[in-house]
């Protein structure tokens, strides 16, 4: 610093003073002094500028010199520059460069860094804030489970097709659940939806256990409708209600009344024979799409009522006969707000002063064939339309709108069709050709997009419309269409008629296009849902806000058998098995679910396990597709199956394992079914032993099924041995869910396994609980000696040995008449040993009641006679190993204690004899006798039992029956 200072001396100073503080702090403490003189006056500016004058200061001139800094030249040359200096401009010009870059650098990183510290800051209040929730049992933060699963790729183009979201309007649905049920079932789940699905859950295994239908997918739409109407916000609940729509209407449900989940539809499992059979499925494609297309119509039909709802001219319109509105009358309202009064020029056939094939169309949109075919007829005596399109609509009003014409009509309409309406410019008049025909899988009509297919649904309908999945082929005669005259019939099949080739498009533009955004994730989860590709739509939802609705929708889809189950070991969530059948890891998906509450709410963490498992068909299935059953308690031994989802047997599995394990389970069913016998209603104690250790025996296999060793994961994992297993009682058990929910063999075969876990662990009193609950008295008992046996010296300010101590009584108490004899005599002499320890402890005062509750066990001789002596020792042989390893600390005891006595009993023999001289005290003398034989017998004892002794305690024995000859 003095070096530095050094370097400024030359310098003059023109009689300022020397600034010793830094520009920065010049700057602040001029801005401090400001902020406390805010406004001088006159007077107080006259002042100052007297002040400074005695210091020598100029306030003028300084004033004057600040306002003539230019610090516009800053970056220009010091000296002036020639018009042909080339070199030095450079020169200057490169140093200005530095010099800026320099500068922006410095801010950049000052920028740079100030926005990372805040990222990082928020980052770790985030992460406090998700640990603080996930403590209380909330469960948001799990939509990023499965982050890096498989999405779909958007590199494919459209071909031109403008998809736009969706400009229909919500349909209303009035619905409602229990709310009161759905707050009381849990307390601890933060997320209100979550409550609500978990009641709609447990809900549905009460059925299950009752083996009723259940109609799934009304219950969750009217779950969703309950939490929009109390909870959630209305446009993002309102679209949740739609989707659940949508899978009402895929699986036929979209007549049920609300509440109503009774009725036939909703059976469990009931697509899956045909889901999983490529020979079968097509008939459940048809029946799948139907579905669909009726989603589409309703939701269209909606709109248009929405449409005149908030249009005044349309809602005031007199294009109706009076009375209410008939469809036709509606569409026209429609038409007139749509078109604002002005109808296109290429709309030329006017029927009722309105357009008449968007009339025709509309109705066709809407699902009403019976009105489209009215107006058809209407149209046909005004020659509005032909009569060949009249039969055509007359044909599938006969037989069914997803039907085909006969082929006789089918020729005459496409014939015409490429005579007449092909280059129509009316664009409703081709599409009702092209609906009924198939004839042109693309029209080339300018304003097709336009009128036609202008939103997303609007393209989607159409294409379900022209769907081809049948066995047999399309007819020859549609290949004369001039638009597609020169392709092959496989060809014009892919293009236009393909559920596959849809699929693959729809994927392939991915939902960066339906959803560019970010806004609408529901739209592109309703594109993938229509076009029946169950999976990726799951998938996709999982990795979108909608976490909790995507885990529910996997749910249902599952329970209706519209999943295929990737493989147990499976990571990833989608994959592709070897035929190209997608598969969705839903296992993973449930488990990750319910992981977050499962120790707290432990029994809804259940209730969603139970959705892993499948219920046995009512039909047969799939060779390749074993599935279990939902028993319940009054049921008795049920079917045990393992959890092997249909991918387990994909192209190429190996099968033979899953043969011979379906064959074990079938005989272990028919046993037990033989011995339940038919129509029983009550399940006894003595009937599940049989088959109980026939699944104990297979505990290894239930280690390797998924359900199952999730319910011993989830036992062990939440200690919630109560509420899941149950409590116990004096002859019987308090059931807990796995009793409720399962048959009493498989909910004591899981217990066992769990306690199997735990005693390998070393978690003993759990094992000892968990073997207890699931009747394995006899493993009780072992246990609970073998604890004892090592606790039962030790001091009574041990609390393991309390807590066991406690066990074995509340044991003892309980119903033990299937006990193996030898073990509970054990027990209850190891109980006789703890008491005698225990008064042992408290004190000389208790030492002879200690020692007569150890002869009321006869475990040692009491008087050194060959004959008793090999009476205790063949004794001790048959004695439970746990009572002979407790031997050393009983001799231990018990010869401390006699040498105790015998000494208490000597000095009060002394004390008698200086009082009474000459009078023998024969009590007294007696007993001192008594306790050296007991204490020679015990030393003889030690050495005749086949017990290795220490030689410290051998020779500490050998000391103190030694004190007692004196």
């Amino acid at each position: 610093m003095r070096e530095s200072d050094a370097l400024v001396h030359h310098i003059d100073n023109h009689g300022m003073p020397k600034i010793d503080r830094s520009i920065t702090q010049l700057d602040a403490l001029s801005r401090r002094l400001a902020r406390k003189h805010p406004n001088l006056d006159a007077q107080e500016e006259s002042q100052a500028q007297m002040f400074f004058a005695t210091k020598g200061l100029d306030l003028s001139k300084h004033s004057r010199t600040l306002r003539n800094i230019d610090l516009s030249k800053t970056y220009e040359s010091l000296e002036p520059l020639g018009e042909l200096e080339v070199e030095k401009f450079l020169e200057h010009q490169h140093q200005m460069l530095i010099n800026t870059a320099i500068e922006e650098s410095s801010n950049v990183t000052a920028s740079s860094f100030r926005k990372h510290y805040i990222r990082k800051m928020e980052s770790d209040w985030e992460q406090a804030k998700q640990k603080l929730l996930e403590t209380l049992g909330y469960s948001s933060a799990l939509q990023n489970a499965f982050h890096d699963s498989v999405r779909p790729t958007s590199d494919a183009v459209d071909n031109g097709h403008n998809v736009s979201s969706s400009a229909a309007a919500n349909a209303s649905f009035n619905a409602s659940v229990d709310a009161s049920a759905a707050a009381g079932l849990t307390s601890t789940i933060a997320d209100v939806r979550m409550a609500r699905y978990a009641h709609t859950v447990k809900h549905l295994n009460d059925r299950r256990r009752q083996r009723e239908p259940f109609r799934l997918a009304t219950a969750f739409r009217d779950t969703a409708v309950d939490i929009l109407r109390s909870h959630d916000d209305s446009e993002r609940g309102s679209d949740v209600v739609d989707s659940w729509e949508l899978l009402r209407c895929i699986v036929d449900e979209r007549d049920v009344q609300h509440g109503d989940y009774d009725a036939a539809h909703g059976t469990e499992q009931q697509f899956r024979a045909q889901y999983v059979d490529p020979g079968r499925k097509l008939a459940l494609v048809e029946r799948l799409i139907r579905g669909a297309r009726r989603y589409a119509e309703s939701l269209y039909l909606s709109y248009i009522s929405d449409v005149i709802e908030h249009h005044p001219t349309a809602s005031g319109s007199k294009h109706h006969d009076g009375g209410t509105p008939s469809l036709q009358s509606r569409i026209r309202r429609f038409l007139s707000a749509k078109y604002n009064g002005r109808f296109p020029n290429y709309l030329r056939a006017r029927f009722k002063h309105c357009p008449f094939w968007p009339q025709v169309f509309y109705c066709f949109r809407c699902g009403r064939l019976d009105a489209a075919l009215k107006l058809a007829r209407e149209g046909a005596r005004n020659n509005l339309c032909s009569k060949i399109f009249v039969e055509c609509l007359t044909q599938l009003q006969n037989a069914g709108a997803d039907s085909t014409l006969p082929s006789k009509y089918w020729k005459e309409i496409t014939h015409e069709y490429n005579d007449s309406v092909r280059n129509s410019p009316d664009p409703f008049q081709v599409a009702m050709y092209v609906l009924i025909a198939r004839c042109d899988p693309n029209p080339r009509v300018a304003t097709w997009k336009q009128e036609i297919t202008p939103t997303s649904e609007d393209y989607l309908w159409v294409k379900l419309c022209l769907l081809w999945e049948r066995r047999e082929e399309l007819p020859s005669f549609l290949n004369a269409t001039p638009a597609i005259k020169d392709s092959s019939p496989t060809l014009v099949l892919a293009e236009s008629c393909s559920l596959a080739r849809l699929q693959s498009h729809l994927v392939g533009i991915g939902a960066s296009h339906f959803n560019p955004d970010g806004t609408n994730p529901l739209l592109y989860f309703n594109v993938l849902m229509m076009s029946l590709q169950f999976e990726h739509a799951v998938a996709y939802l999982l990795n979108t806000d909608f976490f909790c609705e995507g885990v529910h929708f996997a749910i249902a889809l599952d329970y209706y058998g519209l999943l295929h189950r990737a493989e147990v070991n499976q990571k990833a969530l989608l994959s592709v098995a070897e035929d190209g059948r997608s598969l969705i890891n839903f296992a993973s998906i449930i488990q990750q679910y319910v992981e977050p509450f499962a120790r707290v709410e432990a029994e809804l963490a259940f209730h969603y396990l139970c959705t892993l498992r499948l219920r046995v068909l009512s039909e047969p299935t799939h060779a390749s597709l074993p599935s279990t059953a939902l028993p319940h308690l009054t049921d008795g031994p049920a079917r045990l199956v393992g959890m092997n989802t249909p991918s387990r047997h994909s192209a190429g599995a190996n099968n033979n394992s899953s043969s011979s394990s379906s064959q074990h389970h079938h005989a272990l069913t028919s046993a037990s079914a033989a011995a339940t016998g038919a129509g029983r209603k009550s399940y006894a104690w003595e009937q599940a032993d049989s088959e109980v250790q026939q699944l104990i025996e297979m505990q290894d296999e239930l280690a390797d099924d998924l359900f199952f060793a999730s319910l011993v994961r989830l036992l062990l994992a939440t200690k919630e041995f109560e509420v899941l297993a149950g409590s116990l009682r004096a002859d019987d058990i308090n059931p807990g869910c796995f009793f409720r929910y399962l048959s009493r063999s498989e909910a004591e075969a899981v217990i066992y396994k769990a306690a199997v876990v735990s005693s390998k662990r070393s978690n003993h009193e759990d094992a000892i609980i968990l073997f207890a609950l699931c009747r394995q008295l006899d493993k009780v008992a072992e246990r609970l000696l073998d604890r004892l046996s090592r606790l039962v010296s030790a001091p009574l300010s041990n609390t393991d040995r309390a807590r066991m101590v406690a066990m074995a009584q509340q044991f003892q108490q309980m119903r033990l008449d299937k006990l193996d004899r030898h073990k509970l005599m054990s027990l209850q002499m190891m109980l006789k040993l703890v008491q005698f320890f225990n008064l042992y402890r408290l004190g000389s005062a208790h030492y002879m009641a200690a020692r007569e509750t150890l002869d009321q066990l006869d475990l040692v001789p009491r008087q050194l006679d060959p004959v008793e002596l090999e009476r205790s020792a063949n004794k001790f042989k048959s004695l439970h190993k746990s009572i002979q390893s407790t031997f050393v600390d009983v001799v231990a005891a018990l010869m401390s204690l006699l040498l105790h006595q015998y000494e208490h009993v000597r000095d009060e023999l002394n004390r008698s004899r200086a009082h009474s001289a000459g009078i023998v005290d024969r009590p007294r003398q007696g007993a001192l006798l008594d306790i050296r034989q007991r204490a020679r017998a015990l030393l003889g004892f030690a050495g005749d039992i086949p017990v290795v002794i220490p030689t410290d305690v051998s020779a500490q024995l050998a000391r103190m029956e030694a004190r007692m000859r004196t």
